[in-house]
């Protein structure tokens, strides 16, 4: 199963093999809120795929991979894991550059911020425990990546866009929204938003899966639609030592094969 090339706060690596079991048959698949595409890059091909994401930054650099993967690996060649380049990426990351440089700077952003978490605070990450990320092997995962997201549209859309445009009797919405109530994400999304995203859901066309966590009003929300229920780990890092296992909830408009199985909780 393919690895996603970057790592990605809410990114699905640990619960995307439950997720994918619970596909229906489509035709046209659409990640609305697209993030690390862990979940696009771990399945089968469709006819018609799509990734989408409100993020600019995290679109131009999937768009680079796809379509000038290796001009940008080859900036990595003689990159060095070091706190006076993020100095100097951190300083121009207003500034007007070319998609190829918005990528590195984002690409090196991503595994230089202290926690591997994105965002605009001037703090570099290190540790004592572990040598510095070698940026100059990031060929090969360029390379994978690429030949996956051939013929993939990729979207810098909101999920109130994406919907209604790709939406018909065979299409499949995977949607992994921020979750409700939690902090720290880089776009705002409040109950409004998942109020909204509750509404369009429930007039489409189409098939959707929705991933999120276990909260009072999401329950409510999606009462009349299939709600299953798995454990898994909230967590930008690797280490999942000291994180106790919390429920995440798996909501569809259609009953899963793996229900029908009785492999499943809610």
């Amino acid at each position: 199963m393919l690895k996603s090339p970057i790592r990605w706060q809410g990114g699905k690596s640990r619960l995307r093999e439950d997720i994918m079991r619970r596909f229906p048959p489509h035709i046209v698949y659409a990640e609305v809120f697209g993030g690390g595409g862990w979940v696009l890059f771990g399945k089968e091909r469709s006819k018609v795929e799509v990734y989408s994401d409100i993020n600019a930054e995290l679109v131009n650099f999937f768009r680079v991979i796809q379509e000038q993967w290796e001009d940008l690996a080859q900036r990595f060649e003689w990159a060095l894991y070091a706190r006076d380049e993020f100095e100097r990426i951190m300083k121009r990351r207003d500034q007007e550059r070319d998609p190829v440089m918005r990528a590195y700077d984002f690409y090196y952003r991503i595994y230089s911020h202290f926690g591997g978490k994105y965002n605009d605070s001037d703090d570099w990450g290190y540790t004592r425990s572990k040598p510095a990320y070698d940026m100059s092997k990031v060929k090969e995962k360029f390379k994978v990546a690429h030949e996956r997201l051939i013929g993939v549209y990729i979207e810098n859309r909101s999920f109130e866009e994406v919907i209604p445009r790709y939406d018909s009797p065979d299409s499949f919405f995977y949607c992994d929204p921020p979750y409700l109530g939690l902090s720290g994400y880089l776009y705002k999304f409040d109950e409004n938003h998942h109020r909204k995203l509750r509404e369009l859901l429930g007039g489409i066309k189409g098939k959707f899966l929705l991933s999120i966590n276990d909260h009072p009003l999401i329950r409510e929300w999606y009462a009349p639609f299939v709600i299953d229920s798995v454990e898994t780990h909230y967590s930008i890092a690797k280490q999942t030592k000291g994180r106790q296992p919390v429920k995440e909830l798996l909501i569809s408009n259609y009953i899963p094969s793996v229900r029908q199985a009785g492999e499943t909780s809610s």
